[in-house]
């Protein structure tokens, strides 16, 4: 308020009577005072299209965001041993980097610079028992980790993105009827995934339309979205807009969709939220089906045929209605 009143700070949306730039409310988390103004648009009022940068850190600089702002694009697991820190691929620098062939994608040590300017949030599990095998039967955090390199490696290698997803479900439906015993759960997991059925990618890469399984989970997670959010719904032709605009150059984006997968893999919420492994390999795959209707969308909106532009799009607009959706589903718990 000091900046706006001594104009070193100016809002760049439309504020008046029914905008305010800083909002204050007492249904606010513990340590928060206030939020920022969105205009009738959807977008902070701080916001400036024309430079296409936040006014807020352009003239008062990054100590002065949100925490929110300053978090973002940060998605994260808060666990006694490790955090894990994924990305979310709304943020366009993110997205960008899914069409990048190197570095080799893999998980790796947070550098600094990412995790160190501010305390990390997210879905905090400290002091909570590990992820579930199944339903009735625990992992230990070694051996979700252990999970995770693999189903990563899996995504790092080469194919199509539902033939990789595929044999990361196959090697999770044999890890699901692992025992205690003999067998330690990392053995059983290396066991799993050298075993897994290598699928076929007749049928699967060269699929010229959406399943309609693929078709009923998109419609599942633009369900789960607050109204107040106002998901844009998909379109009643998605799978022939799919064979139509998508299909014919699906196969050549192959390594940028699966760098995407990867980043839902990893840092997974549903690993404590869901009742196993299943539900994490589901979630990604239900990332990936609106990823497929996004871009059959986005496609027939702009009338060309998919290309590395409508895939970024894509990319962000799927992760839109995902994280509306988990926060609808928390509304609504």
């Amino acid at each position: 308020r000091t900046a706006i009143a001594d104009g070193r700070l100016r809002p760049a949306g439309e504020v008046g009577q029914t905008v305010a730039p800083v909002v204050e409310t007492r249904d606010l988390p513990d340590g928060a005072s206030a939020f920022l103004g969105i205009d009738p648009s959807g977008a902070c009022v701080f916001y400036d299209r024309g430079i296409r940068r936040c006014r807020i850190q352009a003239g008062l600089g990054h100590d002065f965001l949100p925490a929110a702002c300053k978090h973002f694009p940060r998605v994260c697991v808060i666990d006694d041993d490790v955090d894990r820190v994924t990305l979310s691929h709304f943020c366009p620098s993110v997205a960008r980097n899914a069409f990048a062939a190197q570095p080799p994608l893999s998980i790796v040590a947070a550098p600094v610079a990412l995790v160190s300017s501010n305390p990390l949030e997210g879905l905090d599990a400290r002091g909570a028992l590990p992820p579930l095998l199944r339903p009735g039967m625990l992992m230990d955090r070694d051996g979700y980790s252990h999970w995770e390199q693999h189903a990563v490696a899996v995504l790092a290698g080469s194919g199509s993105p539902e033939s990789a997803l595929a044999r990361v479900a196959d090697a999770t439906e044999r890890l699901r009827t692992w025992r205690p015993g003999a067998v330690g759960l990392g053995e059983a997991t290396d066991a799993a995934f050298a075993r897994a059925r290598q699928v076929s990618e007749v049928g699967v890469s060269g699929a010229r339309s959406i399943p309609p399984a693929a078709i009923q989970l998109d419609q599942t997670v633009r369900g789960a979205v607050h109204a107040a959010l106002g998901a844009r719904p998909a379109p009643a032709d998605a799978s022939a807009c799919f064979a139509r605009h998508v299909a014919p150059a699906w196969s050549s984006f192959a390594e940028p969709v699966r760098r995407y997968l990867a980043a839902k893999v990893f840092a997974n919420w549903c690993a404590y939220q869901g009742e196993g492994l299943r539900t994490v390999v589901w979630s990604v795959v239900a990332a990936l089906a609106v990823v497929r209707v996004e871009a059959a969308r986005l496609c027939a909106q702009s009338g060309r045929n998919l290309d590395a532009a409508l895939l970024l799009d894509s990319f962000r607009a799927a992760d839109l209605l995902l994280t509306a959706r988990r926060v609808g589903a928390e509304e609504a718990m």
